[in-house]
């Protein structure tokens, strides 16, 4: 996941010829983390990380090519629909373990939203955040309203 990483920073080499490599390693993972959720009926992310660190590190640099400008556009379109798929109510991820995750190595982009250079690209960050919005819970709640101080009770904040 270095080459996420290169990418970001506007770093990597061969751009032309790993770009396309890198955002199909992005779909492969995301697939493979979806169908592991959904058939075998754990948590894909606990999965994931008893077969090794590489796709897991994947899933953290997601929050650095969203929030970094120098990051190639076509990049930060398959983060986010990536994203998109990941938080998907029917076929993404479903066990609290898993969105949990997902929320924590996302928060960067809730706490300081990213520059997205298009239309798509903000609506696609919109569907994401009103997602988990939606679908917050006192658990994930700390993820998104990071450093927010926020009653977990009825009272009005102050």
């Amino acid at each position: 996941c270095w080459r996420m990483s290169y990418a970001a920073v506007g770093q990597l080499r061969n751009l032309d010829s790993e770009l396309p490599e890198l955002i199909r390693s992005i779909e492969e993972v995301t697939r493979m983390l979806i169908k592991l959720e959904q058939e075998e009926d754990a948590s894909g992310i606990r999965l994931l990380k008893k077969r090794g660190a590489r796709d897991t590190e994947m899933l953290v640099r997601f929050a650095e090519v969203l929030r970094l400008e120098s990051s190639p556009y076509v990049l930060q379109e398959a983060v986010l629909r990536s994203i998109q798929m990941l938080a998907n109510d029917e076929k993404g991820m479903r066990l609290n373990e898993s969105i949990e995750y997902l929320l924590s190595i996302l928060n960067p982009i809730f706490e300081h939203p990213p520059a997205l250079r298009s239309e798509d690209a903000f609506a696609n960050y919109s569907a994401i955040a009103k997602h988990f919005a939606i679908h917050l819970k006192e658990s994930t709640m700390s993820f998104l309203l990071q450093g927010a101080e926020v009653p977990l009770t009825g009272a009005p904040a102050r």
